[in-house]
C-alpha cells in the first residue's frame, strides 16, 4: 500500500489537473473531468486505486490542512467518487438486472434499435465448395433512453477541517450513495413492470388471492404459472424480484407440490440453497435467481411518499412479483452516475453539493417479463 505522501508524489501532475478541472468546471466526474487515476502507467493505478480504497476520507482530511501533505488534498475527490459507487451498490440492482449497461454517450437522448428476435434466423447451406449465406432482413423496433435526473445534497456544511467531524463524512456519504441507489433501482423495476418498449406483449395477471403471492396454488396465478407464461413465449425466466414480506409470507410456504390429500395440501420440498445463486443474488430457488427488494414500485407503484401508499412500517399491500429473463429484458443507459456537482474545494464538502446522477431503462422483449400482481381483479 502506497501512503498519502507517495501517492501525491506518484500522482503530481494528475493531481494538478484535477484542481485545475474542479476549478473550471465546479464538478467532480471522473467520466469527463481530470482524475488521479488517469496516471500513464496501469502499475500506479492499480497501486493507487488500491491504496485509496483502504484509507478513510477522514484521513485525507487530516492530511489536507496547511501542516499536513501539500496536494492531498485533490485526492478527495477520486476517494469520494469511489465511495459513493461502492456504497451505492447497497441499494442499486440494476446492474444486476439489465441485460445490457450502456454508460455515457454523446448528445440527449439516446436511440436504441431493437431485433426482433424471430427473425434472426440462422440459415444451411448445402454442401457446395463456393455458397453463400443468404442476406438476411432483420426486423427492428426503436425505443429512446430518455435519462431521468435524480441526485441528493450531501447534507454537510461548514469547514470540515476546522469543524472536525470527521465521523460523520463516511456515514454521510453512505446515506447519499444509498439513496441514488435506491432511485436508480425504482426506475429501472418501474420499466421492467411495465414492459412496454420492446417486442412482444408483457405476461401479467393478478394471483386472485388478497395480499399474497403462492408459488404454486394461486387462485388465478402463481410463479409457476408465470414461469411457464415465459416459456411459452420462448424464453427462460431465470430471475425473480420479490418484496422480502412476499418470500416469507406465502412464497416460502408453497414451495413444493399439490397433494391430493385434504389434510396435507401442501407437500413441502427442501428449503432452497443460498449458496448457489449467481453473484449479487440472495438466493435460488432450482434454476431462478432471487433478489428481495423493498423498493416502492413492488407495492402501489407511484413515488415515495405518495397519498395512498402503504403507512411506513405497515406490511406491504397489493405487492409485485416480476419473474424474467433477465439476459433478454431489460436494457438500461447510464448518461452520468455519481456526478458530485456544485464541488470545487475539495477540504470542504459545502452544503448544496450534490451527487447527481441521469439514467433511464427500456425493454428489449416485453414478453420475457411477467408481472404478477396480489389481489383479484
Amino acid at each position: 500500500m502506497l501512503s498519502i505522501q507517495e501517492i501525491v508524489d506518484k500522482c503530481k501532475d494528475q493531481l494538478r489537473e484535477v484542481k485545475r478541472d474542479l476549478g473550471s468546471k465546479g464538478y467532480f466526474d471522473p467520466s469527463e473531468t481530470a482524475s488521479v487515476y488517469n496516471h500513464p502507467s496501469e502499475a500506479v493505478r492499480r497501486e493507487v486505486r488500491e491504496s485509496l480504497r483502504a484509507m478513510t476520507i477522514e484521513e485525507l482530511l487530516m492530511k489536507s490542512g496547511t501542516t499536513g501533505v501539500a496536494g492531498a488534498a485533490y485526492l478527495i475527490p477520486d476517494k469520494l467518487h469511489d465511495d459513493l459507487v461502492f456504497y451505492a451498490g447497497e441499494t442499486d440492482m440494476t446492474p444486476l438486472i439489465s441485460a445490457y449497461m450502456v454508460n455515457g454517450w454523446q448528445g440527449g437522448d439516446l436511440l436504441v434499435d431493437i431485433g426482433n428476435d424471430h427473425t434472426y434466423l440462422a440459415s444451411a447451406l448445402p454442401n457446395i465448395s463456393g455458397a453463400q449465406f443468404p442476406d438476411e432482413t432483420v426486423e427492428t423496433k426503436q425505443a429512446t433512453l430518455k435519462p431521468n435526473t435524480f441526485g441528493i445534497n450531501i447534507p454537510i456544511g461548514g469547514d470540515l477541517i476546522e469543524d472536525n467531524p470527521h465521523g460523520l463524512v463516511e456515514w454521510h456519504v453512505r446515506q447519499a450513495a444509498k439513496a441514488c441507489g435506491r432511485a436508480s433501482t425504482d426506475y429501472a423495476l418501474g420499466v421492467l413492470a411495465a414492459a412496454a418498449d420492446g417486442w412482444g406483449t408483457l405476461n401479467s395477471s393478478v394471483t386472485g388471492d388478497a395480499n399474497e403471492t403462492k408459488w404454486i396454488g394461486g387462485t388465478t396465478a402463481d410463479i409457476t404459472d408465470a414461469i411457464t407464461a415465459v416459456a411459452d413465449d420462448e424464453w427462460l425466466a431465470n430471475t425473480i424480484v420479490m418484496m422480502p414480506h412476499v418470500w416469507y409470507h406465502s412464497v416460502r410456504e408453497t414451495i413444493g407440490v399439490l397433494t391430493n390429500n385434504a389434510d396435507d395440501w401442501w407437500k413441502p420440498t427442501p428449503m432452497p440453497t443460498y449458496t448457489t445463486a449467481a453473484q449479487g443474488f440472495d438466493f435460488k430457488i432450482e434454476t431462478l435467481d432471487v433478489k428481495l427488494s423493498t423498493s416502492i414500485k413492488l407495492h402501489g407503484g407511484g413515488v415515495r411518499g405518495a397519498t395512498g401508499m402503504d403507512a411506513e412500517g405497515d406490511p406491504p399491500t397489493a405487492c409485485v412479483t416480476l419473474i424474467f429473463d433477465r439476459n433478454n429484458a431489460l436494457l438500461t443507459g447510464r448518461k452520468r452516475w455519481m456526478r458530485i456537482e456544485n464541488y470545487s474545494e475539495p477540504t470542504k464538502i459545502i452544503e448544496g453539493a450534490v451527487v447527481s446522477c441521469r439514467q433511464d431503462s427500456v425493454t428489449l422483449y416485453d414478453d420475457a417479463v411477467y408481472t404478477l400482481t396480489e389481489g383479484s381483479q
